[in-house]
């Protein structure tokens, strides 16, 4: 029991400092934005959309947030997402942590370490999705993760949501040039012809599995399952 109540006591202590950590990031935001939030207690207050997924909002409530946000210039870290910011290494390594731990932990180790990998996901939600894709389909590690997130039920379905939120906010921007779509075909080896009618069309499902399905794969080790 003393246990118990010191974990606990520890529970509400860290609780309390994330608390804390929360209202002043949306005191800094600007008054129109808040407001919109429509929060008035702490634990109630709408999270700040993250890039790729997320164990808690719906893709409604993300798709709405992250167009409200970008509605509202420097509404969000990186407003608009910069296609051609090169990524750095600790952006890299964020997207590592997330595909192979998605990839391939157990449900109960996502689970356990879902603060961290919401985190991660935090700390690369300025990225391009463009740029993000770009990263997961020219490693071939990543291209068996995504393979095999998409077979994993809801984690592939908050993982794809947050992706589609973060595409349809930067198509609702037009920061989905035509320049960026052919770099980016061109960049992971596929026609930009058969992508671009699902960008433009807004498919984004669609256009996630003809990267899985099109991209080609270098070498024999760790092939596909099909």
């Amino acid at each position: 029991m003393r246990l118990f109540l010191l974990t606990l006591r520890g529970f509400l202590i860290l609780s309390s400092v994330l608390c804390a950590n929360e209202v002043a990031l949306i005191a800094v935001t600007d008054k129109p934005l808040c407001q919109a939030l429509n929060s008035s207690s702490c634990f109630g207050i709408e999270k700040l959309p993250r890039f790729g997924w997320s164990f808690s909002d719906s893709e409604e409530v993300k798709s709405k947030t992250q167009v409200m946000m970008a509605g509202h210039q420097g509404g969000y870290l990186g407003y608009p997402r910069d296609y051609y910011a090169p990524l750095n290494s600790t952006e890299r390594s964020d997207i590592h942590y997330i595909i192979t731990s998605l990839a391939n932990r157990s449900l109960a180790s996502i689970l356990f370490h879902k603060s961290e990998l919401e985190a991660a996901g935090d700390r690369i939600d300025h990225v391009h999705p463009l740029r993000f894709l770009e990263c997961v389909f020219t490693t071939e590690e990543y291209k068996v993760g995504i393979r095999n997130i998409r077979g994993r039920g809801w984690i592939w379905g908050d993982f794809i949501g947050g992706i589609k939120s973060s595409l349809g906010v930067e198509a609702d921007i037009d920061n989905l040039t035509h320049e960026m779509i052919y770099d980016f075909a061109t960049t992971v080896q596929i026609k930009p012809g058969l992508i671009l009618p699902e960008i433009q069309n807004r498919n984004w499902d669609k256009f996630v599995d003809l990267l899985i399905m099109h991209i080609p794969r270098k070498g024999d080790g760790n092939r596909y399952d099909d």
